[in-house]
């Protein structure tokens, strides 16, 4: 809500700016996370730089266009019936606002998890030494290092 609208009618919003945004990322991993046997892995491999480029795209967040780009062809109704329960669970639903790119996770670690359930995470520092790529359903990770160590 703009500060005139705010001033006008003499309401406050009930999140800031930055609140609802990181809730939308966490909207965003919970839909991507209960979709993921869907999903391709361009959508479920890359969440957190996807939403940072649809937001310093965008500028501002509208939730039918933010479905579009995030998800394009692969938002279909179940997709997007669980991106709306988690604005609702949120108690976001139907708010337009500009998004607070400081909330949003540029850098930081990477985590991921295999169908299998192994789990990895990636220091941002890392970054360079990790790779994946997609084929027939499968995706390949390659991680180039000196040395393995068990823990």
């Amino acid at each position: 809500m703009s500060g005139f609208f705010e001033k006008f009618l003499g309401v406050k919003r009930r999140h800031t700016e930055t609140e609802i945004t990181s809730e939308i990322l966490d909207s965003t991993l919970k839909t991507v996370q209960q979709h993921q046997l869907e999903l391709p892995p361009e959508i479920t491999s890359r969440v957190k730089p996807r939403l940072l480029e649809i937001a310093e795209k965008r500028g501002s967040f509208e939730a039918e266009e933010f479905l579009s780009d995030f998800f394009g062809a692969h938002g279909g109704v179940e997709v997007k019936a669980t991106f709306y329960k988690e604005l609702e669970r949120r108690e976001i639903a139907g708010e337009a606002f500009n998004y607070d790119l400081d909330a949003l996770p540029a850098g930081g670690p990477r985590k991921y998890v295999t169908n299998e359930g192994i789990r990895l995470v990636i220091p941002q520092s890392a970054l360079s030494t990790f790779s994946q790529t997609s084929k027939d359903d499968w995706t390949t990770i390659t991680i180039r290092t000196r040395r393995v160590t068990e823990q």
